[in-house]
């Protein structure tokens, strides 16, 4: 049996870091990586499939497209991190998969039509209950069928301080609790100075900005974003 390594950020990739397969099989150690290594692009329609067709209110089309190279494979495992979401409660799970090598179209309509259906529902670091961000998620990550996924939580450091193993669908629930308690942190809000630690991804400064704005002052404060590139 071949073995694949697919490596992804989803639509937050780097592209001055990695621009082709070539640079990825140059910079990523062999023992990470094992068999044929392929740079996840979200934008390349011919190396998606269609698992499963939606029609939307309006008769829009949107199908759950997922790469071609996963689908191949036998045996399907996920490598990631579970850590607060800002509209799924959680990333980790089967988001690896959808939207995580699903085709930009797909992520479109997930991040996009269906988060403003259901952003009051849906807004807010472990809101998991009623998400319909969440559901859709473990849906099409069903569907796409990922047989085994390795979580963890991480500290501040974003190093690794607790691991899970196993189906996705079996891991949630411990996942979901711990991680309530693992990400929480008291404050009383009213600050007129917060400091947002915060990592050098395209989203991250929006998310620690609208966090901390949250626990400012109501007569109104400053936010200093820290961020490690």
């Amino acid at each position: 049996m071949g073995r694949i390594s697919i490596l992804n950020r989803c639509a937050h990739e780097d592209s001055r870091r990695l621009r082709s397969e070539g640079d990825i099989r140059v910079s990523i150690p062999k023992s990470f990586c094992w068999g044929d290594v392929f740079l996840y692009m979200c934008y390349y329609s011919s190396i998606y499939k269609v698992v499963q067709s939606k029609w939307l209110l309006g008769g829009c089309f949107s199908g759950i497209t997922i790469n071609k190279e996963y689908l191949s494979c036998d045996l399907r495992i996920g490598i990631g991190s579970f850590i607060p979401h800002q509209f799924c409660g959680f990333g980790g799970g089967y988001k690896i998969v959808f939207p995580g090598i699903a085709h930009i179209d797909a992520i479109e309509y997930h991040h996009g039509l269906l988060l403003q259906q259901n952003l009051e529902n849906c807004w807010g670091l472990g809101n998991h209950s009623c998400n319909a961000i969440l559901s859709d998620m473990r849906e099409a990550g069903k569907m796409a069928r990922l047989d085994i996924k390795v979580d963890i939580f991480v500290n501040s450091s974003s190093r690794a301080t607790r691991v899970f193993a196993g189906h996705p669908d079996a891991l949630y629930p411990a996942m979901i609790e711990g991680a309530l308690t693992h990400y929480a942190t008291k404050a009383r809000g009213e600050y007129d100075i917060v400091f947002a630690n915060t990592f050098g991804k395209g989203n991250e400064a929006v998310i620690a900005a609208s966090v901390s704005e949250a626990i400012l002052s109501p007569n109104g404060g400053c936010i200093v974003i820290l961020n490690d590139i």
